[in-house]
């Protein structure tokens, strides 16, 4: 996406009034010249014939505002015609979201951030966002957005549904979106569910696999039903890899406290846990922190966890972003009707990072096929 620089006018101020009436006369004869000869075989205001000063072929996005994401000014968009061209949106287009933490967490926050990031350089899109939302604030800060003429806002977790639920009649312009919600009301308040218990079970199972003494711990965040069905859904992988194996589950009740996360591990370690998985956003860290200094195995999860530690041995993704930015495309291309829907492994958006070269072929090898599984629907996911 181009952006527009203003040039140095001094030649403007420099000179007789002759000179510049001339200059300002010729460069309106320029223009007008160049207009006729694009336009000939197309219609006015559209683009045709040579696009080699535009490597995509689209047109370009001038965009005014604040570089940084939080964009204050207008964005105006040359269509070439085609409406089912969605990186080519009207001016109007404008997209919000609302989180409860921190866009740089490094989990669940960040992932949606950066479907805004990819709707803003590749649609054109201008964007906005709240963060360390309070639930006392929903209403209005969400409705803040759609008052303001934003086309969509996503509110990111289930805990902003009931919200969207009162705000859509009174916005009927805005389509709302919702992450781990499987419902949506219609005509404008859509719910997207990405495959929390099947990415749930992955870790179990995963972590089942990797212990050699049939204990395995657990670590949530807030106990939120989304959490509570990743909790669900690893405690069903892990007895379907060992029905015998134990499994005890820690919920922390912060998602951003990483002292929590690290002493739930603690406590899990010293239960006899071997291999431990968490899923509390930015506090997961502690408990991974923990497991480098008990030297316990651990399965990173939701976002790619790999480098946070050592003994992490791979992550399952929950890939938040993709499903967040397809909905957005469909947003662009007026698609959205008020439904909701779930994605997950056959989707593409629940999958597995890279092992680390330690990571027995055996355990590889059976997890594959249980993910292959999932995919396939051979392995029934009861949520």
């Amino acid at each position: 996406m181009k952006k527009l620089h203003c040039g140095n006018d001094k030649w403007l101020r420099s000179g007789s009034l002759w000179r510049r009436l001339t200059v300002m006369f010729a460069v309106v004869c320029f223009v007008l010249a160049s207009a006729g000869c694009s336009g000939a075989g197309n219609g006015a205001g559209n683009t045709g014939g040579d696009t080699s000063g535009n490597d995509s072929g689209k047109a370009d996005v001038v965009t005014a505002g604040n570089e940084s994401g939080n964009v204050d000014g207008g964005t105006a968009a040359e269509s070439d015609g085609s409406e089912s061209d969605a990186s080519v949106l009207s001016e109007e287009m404008k997209i919000a979201l609302v989180v409860d933490g921190n866009i740089n967490d490094r989990g669940w926050c960040q992932l949606a951030y950066e479907a805004l990031l990819r709707a803003e350089s590749e649609l054109g899109a201008e964007i906005a966002y709240s963060e360390k939302t309070q639930a006392s604030d929903y209403e209005n800060v969400i409705g803040g957005y759609a008052a303001a003429g934003y086309n969509i806002v996503i509110a990111h977790g289930a805990e902003f549904y009931d919200t969207c639920k009162t705000l859509g009649p009174q916005y009927p312009d805005t389509q709302f979106i919702i992450t781990s919600s499987k419902e949506g009301q219609a005509p404008n308040v859509n719910g997207v569910f990405v495959g929390v218990y099947e990415s749930g079970f992955i870790n179990g199972a995963a972590a089942a696999l990797m212990s050699e003494n049939g204990k395995i711990g657990v670590i949530g965040g807030i106990e939120l039903s989304s959490i509570s069905a990743w909790v669900e859904g690893a405690r069903a992988g892990a007895l379907y890899v060992n029905p015998e194996i134990e499994v005890s589950t820690i919920y922390t009740g912060s998602f951003d406290d990483a002292s929590k996360a690290r002493e739930a591990a603690y406590a899990l370690i010293e239960g006899g846990c071997d291999v431990i998985t968490q899923n509390a956003d930015a506090s997961s860290e502690g408990a991974i922190i923990a497991c480098d200094e008990k030297g316990i195995l651990n399965i990173g999860a939701v976002s790619n966890q790999d480098a946070m530690g050592e003994k992490v041995a791979f992550s399952v993704i929950q890939d938040t972003t993709t499903a967040i930015f397809d909905m957005i495309l469909e947003g662009s291309q007026g698609k959205l009707d008020g439904h909701g829907r779930s994605v997950g492994v056959a989707a593409g958006c629940v999958y597995l990072t890279e092992y680390k070269a330690w990571v027995p072929e055996v355990v590889r090898t059976e997890l594959e096929k249980i993910v292959e599984g999932i995919g396939s629907g051979e392995i029934a996911m009861e949520e």
